[in-house]
């Protein structure tokens, strides 16, 4: 019997600040994104569109209340301007931790890219973005059931023309029955290509109307392939904006996954 299951998580990046000061979220014991400046809570997938978002929202909330114990403000928010200093000290607190790595199917390079603002030939900061990364994943699988048994033999006593002989037979002494499962992920490349185009065209052209500067990882076409087949979509900016339609945009990231 075959069956398919499509999954979507969501992860949200967020700034935290103490008197209005941005601030380092891992000094505090939030989770961190690579970059130590940016916070991130990451709900577990759900494989229906109404506990995508229970667990989305549970985290979401999770972190607001903690903020709230600690005195501090969580802000969604496309991006912030950082001094030179504070990126600097982001970087060393990164020490030898790997970035994660985001391919592009337009083919931007992401190493051709800057967040850094100069003016005059002078460093002034850097635009730091927050995001919303939409995990998707989709595995078909099948199983059946084989049944099997054990025979022992055993002589059934004949007697033919006053001879007596018999006759060796067997007879089943246990059954066994074993359930066997294959599964494989339906995200390919083309799948893939398909999912992200249509996420730019429809949620990142919205989203990020009246946001008015280049952001480096807020760009078209982002996204990364995970080591357990699903990938995640790492265009989408995290505002505001973007928690009102939260309902709306898991329904279109379903919708992606049913067209398979």
């Amino acid at each position: 019997m075959k069956a398919i299951r499509n999954k979507v998580g969501l992860e949200a990046e967020y700034f935290l600040y103490k008197d209005g000061k941005l601030v380092f979220p891992g000094s505090y014991g939030f989770d961190t994104d690579d970059f130590a400046l940016i916070g991130e809570f990451r709900a577990d997938p759900g494989d229906t569109r109404e506990s995508a978002l229970a667990n989305f929202f549970v985290s979401y909330f999770g972190v607001i209340q903690k903020a709230k114990r600690l005195g501090l403000t969580v802000e969604f928010k496309s991006h912030e301007d950082v001094s030179p200093a504070m990126y600097s000290e982001a970087m060393r607190r990164m020490g030898t931790k790997e970035i994660s790595k985001c391919d592009n199917i337009y083919g931007t390079d992401m190493m051709s890219l800057s967040d850094a603002v100069v003016e005059s030939g002078e460093l002034k900061f850097h635009r730091v973005s927050c995001g919303l990364h939409i995990h998707f994943s989709s595995d078909v699988s099948e199983s059946e059931t084989i049944r099997s048994g054990e025979y022992a033999p055993f002589e059934l006593p004949l007697n033919i023309g006053g001879v007596d002989t018999s006759i060796r037979l067997f007879k089943k002494v246990t059954s066994m029955e074993r359930k066997i499962k294959v599964s494989a992920s339906c995200i390919t490349k083309p799948v893939i290509n398909h999912i992200v185009s249509n996420l730019d065209k429809e949620l990142l052209l919205k989203y990020m109307k009246g946001i008015n500067v280049e952001l480096k990882y807020r760009r078209p076409g982002w996204y990364e392939v995970k080591s357990d087949g699903r990938f995640e979509y790492r265009s989408l900016p995290f505002t505001d904006d973007v928690i009102s339609d939260i309902v709306d945009i898991v329904d279109f990231a379903f919708n992606q996954l049913d067209e398979i």
